[in-house]
């Protein structure tokens, strides 16, 4: 008789290293759905950002709704005005004047300042009569605060005219008021009783 034949036997592949690979193939097909899902939510997020741009309002420019104001600015220091401008909501005649010199009084109390004026002043209303002549009611602040000094009282009086004529030609007569009555004076020297004219060159000749 023959010898025998034995069978040849196989060498299957470790189980370990087999499941190793097929997870590491699950992962890999796994992290490559998750990121074309990425990319889809991406491409939908942008498209929806192009459409409602589509719709959005867009916003008035800063400037709109303002105009160019100048204000006259007392100088303590050499005596003198100059001015400087400034951009300030329009309106009416009344309230840009009110704006106008609440503008200025803030001014005077910023530190920049170089004009000494009484502390938290400001403009209650203002009234514009005939079209050439205001009343500018101011709070007890502008009065019981200010410097007693009649050199700076006439500069305050004189930036406040001047500061109404640069932007309201028409303007010929401003009166001051404190707390809407009639005042002596502004501090112990300027008289407040009568209108002040302003000249063509918008300098204040003094109270009539």
């Amino acid at each position: 008789m023959g010898a025998a034949t034995r069978p040849e036997t196989e060498n299957p592949q470790p189980t370990g290293l087999r499941g190793l690979a097929i997870a590491a193939m699950v992962l890999l097909a796994t992290c490559t759905a998750l990121a074309a899902y990425l990319v889809h939510l991406k491409r939908l997020s942008d498209l929806q950002q192009q459409r409602l741009g589509r719709f959005t309002p867009v916003p008035a420019p800063p400037e709109a709704g303002t105009g160019l104001a100048t204000l006259v600015m007392a100088d303590d220091r050499c005596g003198r005005l100059y001015g400087h401008d400034t951009g300030l909501p329009t309106g009416d005649a009344g309230d840009r004047i009110r704006e106008e010199l609440r503008a200025l009084f803030a001014f005077y109390e910023s530190p920049e300042s170089r004009h000494a004026f009484g502390r938290s002043a400001d403009v209650r209303t203002v009234y514009v009569l005939d079209g050439d002549r205001v009343v500018i009611d101011a709070n007890a602040a502008l009065a019981d605060s200010h410097p007693n000094d009649a050199q700076i009282e006439a500069m305050t009086v004189e930036s406040i005219v001047r500061t109404v004529v640069a932007n309201h030609p028409s303007i010929k007569r401003v009166k001051i008021l404190i707390d809407g009555h009639e005042r002596a004076t502004l501090a112990g020297h300027v008289s407040l009783r009568d209108f002040f004219v302003a000249s063509s060159q918008f300098k204040v000749r003094g109270p009539q």
